[in-house]
């Protein structure tokens, strides 16, 4: 349970701390995938408008997580962006987080995917809970709705540039213009960065060890033909080339023991490299019909992934020098939905369908391996087909002027068509070579009870019960020719939430209360050889969310927000005699805080004192078959900037005291393998906007 200290003081925090300068009420958002006022949407949304995000550096996904309650990145480099969410982790081998981003209505699921640039956002809503309903088959946690400008009425934009700690260098820039007056619209924008990171090689002789470049290319052009009818298509390019992975192993597993400092300089015969490019397409039509609108999103989104990585983490005169791992993946994502709407009348409705095919082809994708004085080498070529199909709807119904009712459903059928071929061996000798070709359906319903009950101009209150869903599928090495040591099963969770919105002149906050319950929870492990995704049969998770902002002044404020959660496994057999129930979920932080204090001169004069705090976390020791618990840490991140004529001139330091804490940790083969933070960072730039 929650100490009485810590939910005394939160409740203190949330009190004096939340607020903004404009009503809950003005601020719109797009959560039911068509306009309404914040205050009137029966679930935990966090709104960040444009002006913030330029203001407070928060210019990656990942810093936008970094403001959410009970929202947590683990690591951000190698094996891709994985987070976590109210007890909820990514499912390794689905390759989905259970926090989806969508960019004006295309799904940005995969792991590997969530690097896109944030050079064109008019506003980032954060739905919190299960968005099944809506968002479809992934949105088990939550989704991040990123909404871009598309209808300038004149030539506007900007262009940029920073420099900072390690040699890091980015340009970025927005063009968006109308070519025909209220009728057509075009913009493109972009953001070109590298940096040589912190670590240094000896055994290559590399003095920065970990650089990486990444690139961002976006485009537009809207379509205004009639006042009923409007067509926008996009088309972006993105761009990877990390190296590195932000850590190193260390022959110690005891937690305590492992620091940052321990991995700034390794030994590593192979570098770890990973390049990936992805394309995507998409078409969005609306058409407004007297009655009811229609709207329809075509995506298309193609992604390669060319990964090596170190497989010994080891220095590289040890007898096990010269062993890889190898991942190279192809996934192709084709997606169509149309939606049928009313929100014009006393009850409003959503509904519609959704077709989505998808194909991800891993090959090559293995690792060597030095066991018992001969090299063991292992390889998969796996292709995975899946089809979803759905049929959703939504309705809100006003019972009184102040009580609604909002029902919804999803219909959802996945199958997926898995085939493998595993060779293995071991001093050259074959010591298994097999092949797997089989599929799977699941079907599933999933649907959504809420209230909201409005109880006056500033204050309104909700009430919710939701299904949420990861859907299953296949380990892309399996261990055996045993088709369940292959599959896993999807995960699904009942999630109960009860909140409060309110908005008064200076200050205004929400608050919620959530309690979840997870049958067959992914979960990640090792069974000594291979890794692999599994399911524990029960858990559950509870906890208190609480953000917004507070006017000291006319220049000052006070933002933040502040998450506490317990998360447990249930039911939970490791296998071996090993059982887990009771034990805390891993990678979850106990607590996350985010508090701001922002200044906003008449001078043009702006600045901001950003204090993260993350709670205890556990680990998963795989070599131990335990639980370890790290412990929580803070960070401080500071910009000062100023503004004048056309001009924004401005620097910043991320992480002021140098904390030094780990992100991930895995153990396998009497080693820790652990990811670290950031170091201080410092970083000064300009940006020109016409």
């Amino acid at each position: 349970m929650f100490s009485k200290r810590i939910i005394y003081g939160s409740i203190l925090i949330s009190c004096a701390l939340f607020g903004n300068e404009n009503s809950v009420g003005e601020v719109t958002v797009t959560a039911n995938k068509v306009e309404e006022n914040i205050i009137n949407v029966p679930q935990s949304i966090t709104v960040i408008e444009k002006e913030e995000l330029t203001e407070k550096n928060i210019n990656s996904i990942p810093k936008i997580i970094d403001q959410i309650p009970n929202m947590h990145v683990a690591k951000e480099k190698a094996f891709g962006t994985t987070v976590n969410f109210r007890g909820l982790n990514t499912s390794m081998f689905t390759n989905n987080n259970p926090v989806v981003v969508y960019i004006d209505g295309v799904p940005v699921m995969d792991k590997y995917s969530y690097k896109a640039a944030l050079t064109n956002v008019k506003r980032v809503e954060v739905l919190r809970g299960p968005q099944g309903t809506l968002y479809g088959k992934d949105a088990i946690g939550a989704v991040i709705n990123i909404v871009t400008e598309d209808t300038p009425d004149n030539i506007t934009g900007f262009i940029g540039a920073e420099y900072g700690s390690n040699n890091f260098m980015q340009t970025n820039f927005n063009v968006s213009a109308p070519l025909v007056d209220n009728i057509l619209y075009a913009g493109i924008n972009g953001e070109f960065s590298k940096d040589d990171g912190w670590q240094t090689n000896t055994y290559l002789n590399d003095n920065k060890s970990e650089k990486s470049e990444n690139k961002d290319i976006n485009a537009y052009f809207k379509y205004l033909p009639t006042d009923r009818l409007s067509m926008k298509f996009n088309i972006s390019h993105n761009k990877t080339d990390d190296n590195g992975v932000n850590g190193a192993a260390f022959t110690s597993t005891n937690i305590k023991d492992i620091k940052r400092s321990g991995a700034e300089t390794v030994s590593i015969d192979i570098p770890t490299t990973e390049k990936i490019e992805s394309d995507s397409l998409s078409l969005a039509l609306e058409y407004n019909l007297d009655y009811f609108d229609l709207n329809f999103i075509s995506t298309y989104r193609d992604s390669d992934l060319n990964g090596i990585y170190d497989a010994d983490y080891l220095d590289g005169t040890k007898p096990d020098a010269g062993l890889t791992q190898w991942n190279f993946t192809d996934t192709k994502t084709y997606t169509n939905e149309l939606r049928v709407s009313n929100y014009d009348n006393f009850i409003k409705w959503i509904g519609g369908a959704y077709f989505e095919s998808e194909k991800v082809v891993q090959s090559p994708y293995g690792y060597d391996s030095f066991n018992g004085g001969a090299v063991y080498h292992g390889n998969a070529d796996s292709t995975t087909k899946a089809k979803t199909y759905a049929l959703f709807g939504q309705t809100m119904i006003p019972l009184t002027n102040q009580l609604e009712l909002t029902l919804g459903g999803r219909y959802q059928k996945i199958k997926k068509d898995f085939n493998v071929d595993v060779l293995s061996t071991w001093g050259g000798a074959t010591i298994s070579d097999f092949t797997i070709d089989t599929e799977k359906t699941w079907n599933v319903f999933l649907p959504k009870i809420a209230m909201s009950y409005k109880i006056d101009e500033d204050l309104a209150s909700f009430l919710s019960i939701s299904k949420g869903y990861m859907p299953g599928g296949f380990n892309y090495f399996p261990s055996s020719p045993n088709i369940n040591d292959a599959m896993f099963k999807p995960q699904e969770s009942i999630n109960y939430e009860m909140g409060v919105k309110g908005a008064f002149k200076d200050f205004n906050f929400a608050a919620s209360l959530f309690y979840m319950d997870i049958s067959d929870i992914h979960i990640y492990k090792s069974d000594g050889m291979n890794w692999f995704t599994d399911n524990a049969k029960k858990a559950h998770s509870y906890g208190l969310e609480l953000e917004g902002k507070y006017f000291l002044s006319d220049a000052f404020d006070i933002s933040g927000s502040l998450g506490l959660i317990k998360s447990k496994y249930d039911d939970y057999d490791a296998g071996g005699g090993v059982k887990f129930d009771g034990k805390d979920v891993e990678n979850i932080p106990s607590h996350t805080l985010n508090l701001s204090l922002n200044y906003h001169g008449d001078n043009g004069v702006y600045g901001y004192v950003n204090v993260v705090n993350r709670g205890d976390i556990n680990f998963y020791d795989n070599n131990n078959k335990k639980f370890l618990e790290d412990d929580g840490n803070t960070t401080v991140n500071m910009k000062i900037g100023k503004k004048f004529s056309d001009w924004d001139i401005y620097a910043y330091i991320d992480n002021v005291t140098d904390e030094d804490y780990i992100t991930s940790y895995m153990s396998k083969s009497g080693l820790a393998i652990a990811l670290f933070n950031e170091p201080r960072f410092f970083g000064i730039g300009a940006k020109y906007s016409f």
